[in-house]
């Protein structure tokens, strides 16, 4: 390019004031912070000086090209943050979704304190200042038979406070099977050290019998700890000791048994097909003396560590100096509150409890929603693009039930353009899509499609059939 050709492109780069008081770029206002919107357009325009000087060939500088360059770099920055998705994935509890959705009652109860203020630590009576999770423990005493209950602000606060307080400086007797690391690098032996307990390990990966609890117990034992092992499996050559049979023991040597449950199940989900295992309450009525689990799993709530058990061993934790940095906020008491009240009001906790609706609906209902949702998609799809009804099964997510999945049925959309690039448009879609992919067939599991999503993902559909086809995305 010419020394005068590249002055003559130069001056047609409009001024940033003409950009930012354009009809185009008035779109932006209301919606992004205007801050950011001339950051971004003082970019795109460096980067096309920048371009022309390095004598690029393919530099389009009229207002519209720049527009979009502005609305496609406000639209990857908008991805970034913490909105509304729809989980299409089959996955209830999916972690990286935020887990498990609230319930109506939880909605409504969140959105009344939003709007002003509310009772956090006033009391009604008085007037005067009061307890902010007093009114929550007592319903979780009244839901679960325990004497006495204290909320922090997720399951791993709960395994420290409750170790920091009551084996600091004392063994807690732990099976090596049970030493887990969850997600985010969580590790039950690294707690541990924290909290100041000494770690003791008995029995082996797969094999700890009673035995060699009762062998590892000293005059410096503080605690046993049993751990939920909820993200993994051993299967084959293994032994375990139950939780019954270590209530028993523990109760014998006068030593406290605490439970890590982790997963929050309060029902019995075996007439739906999962394999048994003891929920919170059966728990608690066998007499395990502390149990632990997060609000935001089976529990259907939101993000927090409950702590269940024998007064003796909860009251200390609310006077514990860490309470302070672990108590959880308003929002967080305000849903938990709602969502106790709406297993203590309800017959059916499975038809009111959104997690727990998604892991009990009945196949057959299923099956008919995704039918339905495939014919309207057949309605408005390309047609180059082949839909059918697929058979597969949904994880369960969020380290619970490791090894077992349930029946699904889902939409399966072959495309024409690949399902990576599918995959890609509906998840720039607003409200993004988000969903799985199988032998290049992009799956839509209903499970996981609740409410207003069934609306929002059709449409997110009609905005990809009806967009030009295109082979890569930049």
């Amino acid at each position: 390019m010419e020394k005068e050709d590249k002055k003559l492109l130069l001056r047609t780069i409009p001024s940033l004031e003409k950009l930012i008081s354009s009809d185009e770029f008035k779109n932006f206002k209301g919606i992004y912070p205007r801050r950011l919107v001339l950051k971004i357009a003082r970019n795109c325009i460096e980067n096309i000086r920048t371009k022309i000087l390095n004598n690029s060939s393919t530099v389009s500088v009229d207002d519209y090209s720049i527009y979009s360059q502005v609305k496609e770099e406000l639209q990857r920055w908008d991805r970034h943050g913490i909105k509304r998705v729809i989980n299409a994935t089959g996955v209830p509890l999916h972690t990286n979704m935020g887990r498990s959705p609230l319930c109506e009652r939880a909605k409504k109860r969140l959105e009344s304190i939003l709007e002003t203020y509310c009772s956090l630590e006033i009391d009604g009576e008085t007037g005067k200042r009061g307890s902010r999770s007093k009114r929550v423990e007592k319903l979780l005493s009244e839901f679960t038979g325990a004497e006495s209950a204290v909320v922090v602000n997720n399951d791993s606060s709960a395994v420290l406070l409750v170790l920091e307080n009551l084996a600091k400086n004392k063994e807690v007797i732990i099976s090596r099977g049970e030493l887990v690391e969850i997600g985010g690098g969580f590790r039950i032996p690294e707690v541990m050290e924290r909290s100041g307990c000494h770690l003791v390990e008995v029995g082996t990966t797969n094999k700890t019998r009673l035995i060699d609890y009762k062998k590892a117990i000293t005059p410096n034992t503080g605690m046993l700890l049993k751990v939920h092992t909820s993200n993994f499996k051993i299967i084959g050559f293994t032994e375990s000791v139950s939780l019954e049979e270590l209530i028993h023991m523990a109760k014998s040597e006068n030593l406290p048994l605490f439970y890590d449950q982790g997963n929050g199940l309060m029902i019995n989900l075996m007439p739906y097909g999962f394999e048994h295992e003891l929920n919170v309450i059966e728990s608690i009525k066998a007499g395990v003396d502390i149990i632990a689990f997060s609000g935001d799993k089976l529990f259907g709530g939101p993000q927090g560590g409950i702590i269940l058990g024998k007064k003796k061993y909860i009251e200390p934790l609310k006077n514990d100096p860490l309470m302070r940095a672990l108590r959880p906020d308003k929002m967080t008491l305000a849903c938990l509150e709602a969502t106790i009240e709406e297993y203590l009001t309800t017959e059916n906790p499975e038809e009111t409890i959104p997690i727990l609706n998604m892991l009990t609906e009945k196949p057959a209902k299923l099956k008919k929603r995704v039918e339905d949702f495939i014919q309207e998609l057949i309605n408005i799809k390309n047609p180059e693009t082949e839909i059918n009804l697929t058979e597969g099964f949904s994880e369960i997510g969020g380290g619970t039930f490791p090894g077992f999945s349930l029946p699904t049925f889902m939409a399966g959309i072959k495309s024409p353009e690949g399902a990576n690039i599918l995959q890609e448009k509906l998840r720039r879609q607003n409200p993004s899509i988000y969903c799985r992919i199988s032998e290049d067939q992009v799956l839509i599991d209903l499970r996981t499609i609740k409410g207003n999503d069934r609306k929002d993902l059709l449409n997110g559909f009609k905005k990809v059939f009806t967009e030009r086809q295109f082979n890569s995305i930049d």
